[in-house]
Parts: C-alpha cells; structure tokens; sequence
C-alpha cells in the first residue's frame, strides 16, 4: 500500500478512489496533508472521515456467478481477501 501512495504523490494525482486494506489508514497522511481527495469502497476506515461509497456486494455476486452459469461455466470460485475485512 505505501509504494502505491508514494507513487501516487510522485506521478501528482488529483484524487484517489480505494478499498482500503487494514494498513491503509498508516498511509493516508501522505495524501490527506497533501489535500487529495480520497473516497472510499465498500469499507470505512474507523476514526476517519472520508467520503464512503458501498454497493450491494450479495446482489452483484449471485448476478454475475448466475451469468457464468448462464454461460455454461461451472467450476466457479470465488477469492477473497482476509475475513475482518
């Protein structure tokens, strides 16, 4: 996470839209002193305040693993990140 914030502040980047990893929250100085905007994915950051945006992640996943089948596909896994998460 730090190597992408730090190459985010050396490319100059007007905003950062993130899901946010457990660490994210070490890193957000290097954008917020910078004043870059941040909006934030389906999880908030505990004693942060930042714009948050979350969608229907149950309803998004039966659509899409009902279009693979609808496919023909029927090995179908799912990957995900750490459960706390």
């Amino acid at each position: 996470d730090k190597l992408c914030v730090v190459a985010f502040v050396f490319h100059q980047i007007t905003g950062v839209v993130m899901t946010p990893s457990t660490e994210a929250r070490e890193h957000l100085p290097l954008l917020l002193d910078r004043h870059i905007p941040i909006v934030l994915v389906d999880r908030s950051i505990p004693g942060v305040q930042l714009d948050l945006v979350r969608g229907d992640t149950q309803r998004g996943t039966r659509q899409v693993t009902d279009h693979f089948i609808e496919q023909g596909f029927r090995n179908i896994a799912f990957m995900g990140g750490a459960p706390q998460l």
